[in-house]
């Protein structure tokens, strides 16, 4: 029942993450605005005055809104009276909008519905005088004069913002900035000269939330109003003025550090209990990097964060190189068990008590397997996914980049879990047992688990055993013959190799029911002959196959001239010739030393 209730959480837990996604975004948050799209247009008179429009298409959800605010437009600016907001599919609900100026800076533009606006879309269009008559927005390069211009900071991010600049003629088209790199990709979408005006339409590709949109072109000194040499006006003589510079938020370094020392801690945690565990299993936990636990996590969390940051910073390829580091130091190889030399033994029959005082192993907090492992991995995946759909509506690539950073996640909670261990060799014979017990009712065969202890226990309830396996009785006794036994040979992780163990004493008539199995070499003495078969794939179906054909071989009665003519040619056969094709059986024969036991990837014990 622990073992169903364990599941039942974990599925509680993935299901909670889920509806985290199911639910609308209402739930989360009253009112939601996103900007789906803006365009500018900035007009330039005569005596550097001007009139900036800005038209933006905001998507609303849940609601009612009744005012939204708009960061970063210029200080002087004078809201001209033909502000409104309408529907974007139609144009007869349309309401006047009426902004206040606050001490920051930003405008607060008031939403004349009498009831706000609910979930839609809408274009917001509004209009404000300004002066350019200032250092930091009109400066002198030779005979060009640099007209610069910053757009507000929106509260969500926007793939494109489109911008057009209305200027008089000048004897010169005019172009973008030597500079204009330092702000953005922005490019020239279009040129236009009618008649005494000059326009010329920027795009630029995404623009960060909270980022400010800096435009920079040269134009002709007399599209301006400025004399082609001599000094400059008093008002746009150059001052000790900053120049305005991208300003770039340090979200990414933050979100970078906190990830990376996430990961960090986690990876550290991982590597102790893997290897204290391993140690108590008596396995060895592999990683895929083998160097100290303390320096994989820092590598790690170093790696990871410094991933996240190159990405934010576009620098994408950076980017995936470093969390590639990450997902490799938080992986593990299948875990091995620990070879040593064995010490003296004796077999015995296992008791009834022994299968029965089985535990089930502790899972830790790192084993998805886990409830509590499955708790930690849905916080941690959920949480960034969790994030990236709330970036989505104002950054797609930043979303991206929240959903990729769950990969360095996978490995450390999926690899390295306690179901990968090699388990004990009383739970590997227990599960064979029960299974071949029943299959081979019908066939009247008996099978038993035998273990091998050290010659000092008493307790044979409770004592650790080093190798176990299934002993299989005939219903008739056949001569000759001293074991027939299930073995096991471990590899890599979980990954068992079962294979059937005869002994036989040379001229009998067991001998001569297996001459068609090659292979057998000697025993603990001269007169014993030992055989290892092994299934073709290591699956209960093909032992249990095999165990029925070595069944039918030893119950079939070999003719008397036949047990002296095997006992012939097994003086007569060369070491090599123990390893030869082999015969009816198809399957793998061993060809390794008697005197071996059970070992990690070698033959099982001849003995």
């Amino acid at each position: 029942m622990s073992f169903l209730r364990g599941r039942v959480f974990i599925l509680r837990a993935w299901a909670l993450t889920l509806c985290l996604f199911v639910l609308p975004a209402p739930s989360f948050a009253w009112q939601e605005t996103t900007v789906l799209a803006h365009r500018m247009r900035v007009r330039v008179d005569g005596g550097l005055e001007g009139t900036v429009s800005h038209e933006l298409l905001v998507k609303i959800r849940g609601g009612p809104v009744k005012s939204l605010p708009l960061v970063g437009v210029d200080p002087d600016a004078e809201i001209l009276p033909d502000a409104t907001v309408r529907m974007a599919q139609n144009t007869w609900n349309q309401w006047p909008l009426s902004a206040t100026a606050r001490p920051d800076g930003s405008l607060d533009l008031h939403i004349g519905a009498p009831k706000g606006l609910r979930g839609g879309t809408y274009l917001f269009t509004l209009s404000y005088r300004t002066s350019f008559d200032d250092p930091s927005r009109v400066s002198v390069k030779g005979d060009k004069a640099i007209l610069r211009w910053v757009g507000p900071r929106l509260d969500t991010g926007i793939d494109t913002v489109r911008l057009t600049f209305d200027l008089p003629k000048g004897e010169e088209a005019p172009v973008l900035s030597d500079q204009h790199e330092e702000f953005g990709a922005v490019a020239i979408l279009e040129q236009v000269r009618r008649g005494d005006r000059d326009e010329v339409d920027l795009v630029r590709a995404h623009v960060a939330k909270g980022e400010p949109t800096v435009w920079e072109i040269e134009v002709s000194r007399e599209a301006l109003g400025l004399a082609k040499e001599g000094e400059l006006p008093r008002a746009l003589a150059p001052k000790a003025a900053p120049v305005v510079q991208r300003a770039r938020q340090p979200i990414e370094l933050w979100v970078g550090l906190g990830l990376g020392l996430l990961l960090a801690a986690l990876s550290f945690g991982k590597a102790r209990d893997l290897k204290k565990r391993a140690s108590a299993l008596g396995a060895i936990a592999r990683p895929l990097i083998p160097v100290p636990i303390w320096l994989r996590a820092i590598g790690a969390g170093a790696c990871f964060g410094a991933a996240g940051y190159a990405a934010g910073t576009e620098e994408p390829a950076l980017g995936a190189l470093l969390l590639l580091g990450a997902v490799l130091s938080g992986a593990y190889l299948a875990p091995v068990r620990a070879t040593a030399p064995r010490g003296p033994g004796h077999w015995r029959l296992v008791p009834n008590e022994a299968l029965e005082h089985l535990k089930p192993r502790e899972r830790g907090w790192f084993d998805v397997s886990s409830w509590r492992g499955s708790l930690v991995f849905c916080v941690v995946v959920g949480g960034l996914a969790f994030g990236a759909y709330r970036v989505l509506p104002m950054s797609p690539y930043r979303a991206l980049l929240l959903l990729t950073g769950a990969l360095p996640f996978v490995p450390l909670f999926l690899t390295g879990r306690l179901s990968d261990f090699p388990v004990s060799p009383l739970t590997e014979g227990r599960a064979w047992l029960r299974y071949l017990k029943k299959a081979l009712a019908p066939k009247g065969l008996k099978l038993s688990l035998w273990g091998r202890y050290p010659p000092d226990t008493v307790d044979f309830i409770d004592a650790p055993l080093d190798e176990a396996r299934l002993r299989i009785e005939l219903k008739e006794r056949v001569q000759g013959l001293k074991a027939f036994e299930v073995a096991f040979e471990e590899g890599a992780g979980r990954f068992v190799q079962p294979c059937l163990l005869l002994r036989v004493l040379d001229d009998s008539e067991a001998r001569a029911r297996l001459a068609s199995l090659n292979g057998f070499i000697r025993g603990r003495d001269v007169s014993e002959r030992v055989v290892i078969v092994r299934p073709p794939l290591p699956t209960p179906k093909e032992l249990l196959a095999l165990i029925v054909e070595v069944t039918d071989l030893l119950t079939k009665k070999a003719p008397s001239d036949e047990i002296s003519q095997v006992s012939q040619i097994d003086a007569q056969k060369s070491p090599s010739d123990e390893v030869s094709k082999v015969g009816p059986i198809k399957a793998r024969r061993s060809s390794g030393r008697a005197e071996r036991t059970r070992k990690t990837g070698t033959s099982a014990d001849a003995r």
